[in-house]
């Protein structure tokens, strides 16, 4: 049986219709090179199987990790947790921050492509907005990928399981007799947050009790997510809304939901009860000892290590979407 061809960047640029001097540009991320070229290039290297070459100035050693924000204890544990295991791999670890939007994710990038990283990880950023930015020749592993619905081609991604975190939510919450819960989420609705409402909701339904829409109150983000969730559900008890419970997603909005039912004068748990989710926060995990459904850093982030530690030397990882149990955090408020 004959040898199979192995493909060239010509065979590419024949098949995309170009030269073969753009095809490199391409996939040495030039900028220059119109959006729709880019994607017929692409779509070339797909469908011919080419393999990208690693440029030669690369340092396979050296990874990015961009943090879309530094307010939330979770994602900084989470980077630390990353450094952490990247560097028991042999890697060196640099880091990018999008906090307060003072750099577009591009810039970020950029600046890592010029680092010659081999390979980046992304916690909470969106694809859609910077696919168009990625090179080629660079592995990328999202974690919590804000707009990439699950088994998205183009994104290898790691999240906690959250729609069984809505389901372990519901047990606890109808354990202790809460049936008119809030959910303290943020406005921006990800395929992540459906996943947790709609654990939460088929929780309650499997108990006959059916949540309404109206149950999700939702902060902006355009302050603190402390202050921005007291805020909410000091509203939502002032516009009549009747709750005996609420569920608020990441520590900052749990410890705002705490200072709020404080305020409003509500026994916790007694008149109402309180879950977290995170729960890596110290005030959640010991001082205020808050009820919560924990995500697992450590494991997270030893996922997508060894997810950017396959590709990167051009193995196929055991799965390019890996999904982490979350389990239940004890506390005194529920």
């Amino acid at each position: 049986m004959a040898a199979r061809k192995r493909v060239s960047i010509q065979d590419v640029a024949a098949r995309a219709g170009v030269s073969a001097a753009t095809v490199s540009r391409v996939l040495n991320n030039d900028s220059r090179v119109a959006p729709a070229t880019r994607t017929k290039v692409l779509a070339a290297v797909k469908a011919t199987g080419y393999q990208i070459p690693r440029p030669a100035g690369n340092d396979a050693r050296r990874i990015g990790v961009v943090l879309a924000t530094e307010e939330s204890v979770y994602y900084m544990a989470l980077a630390t947790a990353i450094r952490v295991a990247m560097r028991a791999r042999g890697y060196q670890v640099i880091f990018g921050s999008l906090a307060r939007g003072l750099d577009a994710p591009q810039d970020v990038l950029d600046t890592f492509y010029e680092c010659k990283v081999g390979g980046v990880i992304l916690i909470a950023c969106g694809y859609d907005a910077i696919k168009a930015h990625l090179a080629p020749a660079v592995e990328h592993v999202w974690i919590d990928c804000n707009d990439a619905e699950p088994g998205h081609p183009g994104v290898c991604a790691i999240q906690s399981d959250h729609y069984y975190s809505g389901r372990l939510a519901g047990q606890e919450l109808l354990r202790a007799g809460k049936t008119k819960p809030v959910v303290l989420t943020h406005a921006s609705v990800s395929h992540r947050a459906r996943d947790r409402w709609r654990g939460l909701a088929e929780e309650f339904a499997s108990a006959g009790i059916e949540l309404a829409q109206e149950r999700i109150l939702a902060t902006r983000g355009v302050g603190d997510q402390v202050s921005e969730s007291r805020e909410a559900l000091r509203y939502a008890a002032a516009k009549g809304i009747v709750f005996d419970s609420v569920w608020a997603i990441a520590d900052e909005r749990t410890l705002g939901a705490y200072h709020a039912l404080d305020i409003l004068g509500l026994g916790i748990p007694g008149d109402v009860g309180l879950i977290g989710f995170d729960g890596i926060s110290p005030a959640v995990r010991s001082l205020l000892s808050i009820t919560s459904i924990a995500q697992n850093v450590e494991l997270l982030a030893a996922e997508a290590s060894d997810v950017l530690d396959a590709l990167m030397e051009g193995r196929e990882p055991a799965a390019r979407r890996v999904v982490v149990p979350t389990s239940v955090l004890p506390g005194r408020t529920l």
